[in-house]
């Protein structure tokens, strides 16, 4: 039930970009990354971040042992009903999958991922189809801007040290 994306395995950080859409509450459907296999058998590692009624943005391993749902409030403020176009912005890291749903952060797994893996798609039944439209895989991840401006930094007694370099003073 799953397609594959890309031919080639993803060799570093990526982000999937990806629109969604779902013309009925009940179609469902996963996008999955890591996986070690390319082909239309049922993926066994890797994960898959999901859509459908109950379960969007949720981010399970391919394998089922682990599972982590997105932020409720997060999810409910970003999601667009059915027959609307969501944007998936899946962040991939070897420490991290990072899930934005139309640029809110809805969930964020702290787990080991593979950067070797390929990246499908998967429509979880025949009946229940979701529509995928402009599929884009871009090298590194773009954590965002900075909070606030950058300050250098000070010791415990208040002071700031300026910068040497070669031993000159900056």
């Amino acid at each position: 039930t799953w397609t594959q994306t890309t031919t080639s395995q993803q060799a570093g950080p990526y982000t999937l970009l990806l629109d969604w859409l779902r013309r009925d509450a009940d179609d469902a459907s996963s996008v999955y990354v890591g996986s070690s296999t390319n082909n239309t058998a049922n993926p066994t590692t890797g994960y898959r971040v999901m859509i459908g009624a109950s379960d969007t943005a949720t981010v399970t391993s391919a394998d089922g042992a682990f599972t982590q749902t997105a932020d409720a409030a997060a999810l409910a403020a970003a999601v667009r009903p059915v027959n609307q176009w969501n944007r998936y912005a899946v962040q991939v890291t070897p420490a991290r999958i990072r899930v934005l749903l139309n640029g809110r952060v809805v969930n964020a797994v702290d787990r080991a991922v593979p950067m070797g893996g390929y990246i499908g798609l998967e429509n979880r039944s025949e009946a229940a189809q979701v529509d995928f439209r402009d599929i884009q895989v871009q090298p590194g991840v773009d954590l965002g801007p900075v909070a606030g401006p950058a300050r250098r930094a000070t010791k415990a007694d208040g002071t700031t040290p300026l910068p040497k370099f070669n031993g000159a003073t900056l």
